[in-house]
């Protein structure tokens, strides 16, 4: 019959169709591929107009008529829609370029063309926003040809086959084979099923753009000034000096602060798992801890008991000065006997009548041959009765016109010397675990060898220690304001007045909230001063404000926790009264918080001077 055919012809007839769409395709994208290539490498680099490299493949007429071919929607929008823009390439995330229509010529003052409005789209754009001409890359010089079979090969396939396809035609050949591609798919009556896939893919590409802003974001982060995250070896020492903390300190911290005794079992088993002797280097057999670290420790030991922190920590105040300035020869020989045993170190400054004022010290060093004689005595020496060796800080210069930078001599003096004689246990209100004594140097002979830098450095070393050992104990205060936040909030939740929990009572809720100002402004400061020490820069300024800072908010949340305990804060069955009593010392040890004060305010004015 005339009016039907076989289906061999009908399938030779739609195969020669097809053959024809495809060459003409193929033959319409390679010149637009070859005349966008001739544009761009021609382009005069002082040219004012910028004509986009995708104008040329997405032209006005190859884009109506192949879309127009393709969709019967595309021929109405066409006769509809005066300011258009081609929505494949928009689904694609790529620039848009809205080609306006011109149409009322009267607005314009000149007859020169209105160029491409140029806007941006949302999602990732291959194109910068630019108006200078953009250069092809060897990637882009490819031949359109691979991408135009994949999509004939996937023409009957589904959606995400097309997905497939349009992404590795961009990865591989840049958005203009995609284009050509789609454009091929266009022609080929795929229109529904491409803008599907261009949708989905739109929204993958949306999905890794995020991810990809993210991961530079916290990429960015970790490298950007202050970082609030702990590292993991950070986090590591900070989580064993805690579980050693309830476990080993917290149990015995009631029955040490009775009896005074020194806590000599909790001292070997912290030798034992490492956490003795922080500061020492490696090569001495220490742990070589920067100052951050062994704050990290310290606050996590005074948060249990801070008289049994100083009893662990206590002898890192007297092996600073060897750290900061000994020989190699001191370092091996009193560094390294701590690190075989659990020994421990003393330092030797205070006197009955020299605290914070140092350069009216008293004791004196007389120069003898090659050996010096040290007559005099010091006063609240922390392990003054249980070091193994002492650092002592005497005057060297008998002169008072001398000035206190040269007057004093650091030594090295072991505990075993003739003429060494530690004074009686002092009961102090507060950290009883720590052994605190004076010490009587009589006739002490000390060789030569045993001077720290040289002859009138003394002093320096001294300042220099303090600079370095103020933070860790503003680590320990927080340690203990954090305790005593910790103890009241609990308190608060568990004690009832007038038919509810205290802590639902605003004056109760305010001195909480003081107290956790106080506690978190307290670490900020320690952590600022351990990161200057750290960095190898002269700290005395937030040491001291960091000292002086934490040691006033210890005592203000001890005060606020016994209040809020009522009655049974006063009582010794409860802890919180001796964290009052320990935190009291935090203000006046190694500094009291009116020299700390001084040394801000001389520090703040040298810097305006």
């Amino acid at each position: 019959m005339m009016g039907s055919s076989s289906p061999h012809n009908q399938r030779t007839v739609r195969l020669e169709k097809r053959n024809r769409l495809r060459n003409s395709s193929s033959l319409t994208s390679s010149n637009a591929f070859r005349t966008s290539n001739h544009s761009a490498s021609s382009s005069n680099a002082n040219a004012t107009r910028y004509t986009p490299v995708a104008s040329t493949i997405f032209s006005k007429s190859a884009v109506a008529a192949d879309a127009a071919a393709a969709c019967p929607r595309a021929r109405t929008r066409r006769n509809n829609l005066d300011h258009r823009s081609f929505v494949a390439d928009d689904m694609l995330g790529m620039t848009r370029y809205d080609v306006t229509r011109k149409e009322n010529t009267k607005k314009r003052s000149n007859n020169k063309k209105r160029r491409p409005r140029l806007q941006k789209s949302r999602g990732f754009s291959r194109f910068s926003q630019s108006r200078a001409p953009r250069r092809t890359n060897a990637a882009e010089q490819r031949s359109p040809i691979a991408p135009l079979v994949l999509c004939a090969a996937a023409q009957r396939q589904g959606t995400r086959v097309a997905v497939v396809v349009i992404s590795v035609a961009i990865s591989l050949y840049w958005h203009r084979a995609a284009a050509a591609s789609l454009r091929f798919a266009l022609t080929t009556k795929m229109a529904a099923r491409v803008t599907k896939a261009l949708r989905a893919l739109k929204s993958i590409q949306h999905s890794r753009a995020l991810s990809t802003e993210a991961a530079a974001a916290a990429s960015k982060a970790n490298h950007s000034g202050y970082c609030f995250e702990l590292s993991d070896e950070q986090k590591e020492y900070q989580n064993l000096a805690r579980k050693f903390a309830r476990e080993e300190i917290l149990p015995k911290a009631a029955h040490y602060d009775r009896t005074g005794e020194f806590p000599w079992d909790i001292v070997k088993k912290a030798f034992e798992v490492g956490l003795m002797n922080l500061s020492i280097p490696a090569k001495y057999g220490g742990p070589d801890l920067k100052s951050f670290e062994v704050c990290l420790c310290i606050e996590e030991f005074a948060h249990a008991c801070s008289g049994i922190c100083l009893a662990l920590t206590g002898s890192e105040l007297g092996q600073t000065p060897v750290i900061l300035s000994g020989t190699e020869e001191q370092k091996k020989k009193y560094l390294g006997r701590l690190t075989e045993e659990p020994l421990l170190a003393a330092y030797c400054v205070t006197e009955p009548s020299a605290g914070s004022d140092v350069a009216s010290i008293k004791t004196r060093a007389e120069r003898k041959g090659d050996k010096w004689v040290i007559n005099g005595q010091k006063m609240w020496i922390t392990n003054g009765g249980v070091a193994n060796w002492y650092f002592v800080l005497a005057r060297s210069n008998p002169d008072p016109k001398c000035p206190t930078s040269k007057a004093f001599t650091a030594f090295i003096v072991e505990r075993d010397t003739p003429g060494v004689t530690p004074g009686r246990k002092e009961w102090n209100m507060g950290q009883r675990a720590s052994d605190t004594r004076g010490v009587t140097f009589e006739d002490v002979v000390v060789p030569e060898e045993n001077v720290l830098m040289k002859e009138g450095d003394g002093f320096k070393v001294a300042m220099g220690t303090f600079d370095r050992t103020r933070t860790p104990v503003a680590a320990g205060a927080t340690g203990v304001a954090q305790r005593c936040l910790d103890e009241a909030t609990k308190y608060s939740l568990e004690r009832k007045t007038f038919g509810q929990p205290i802590c639902m009572h605003q004056a109760v809720q305010f001195l909480l909230a003081e107290m956790a100002m106080g506690v978190e402004v307290s670490r900020l400061a320690w952590m600022r001063a351990a990161f200057e020490s750290d960095q190898g820069r002269r700290n005395s300024y937030y040491a001291s404000i960091a000292k002086a800072l934490a040691s006033d908010v210890a005592n203000k949340c001890a005060t606020e926790a016994v209040q809020i305990f009522g009655g049974n804060g006063f009582n010794s069955d409860y802890p919180v009264e001796k964290l009052m009593r320990d935190a009291k010392i935090y203000q006046i040890y190694e500094g009291t918080s009116q020299i700390q004060r001084l040394i801000i305010g001389r520090e703040l004015l040298g810097r305006y001077q």
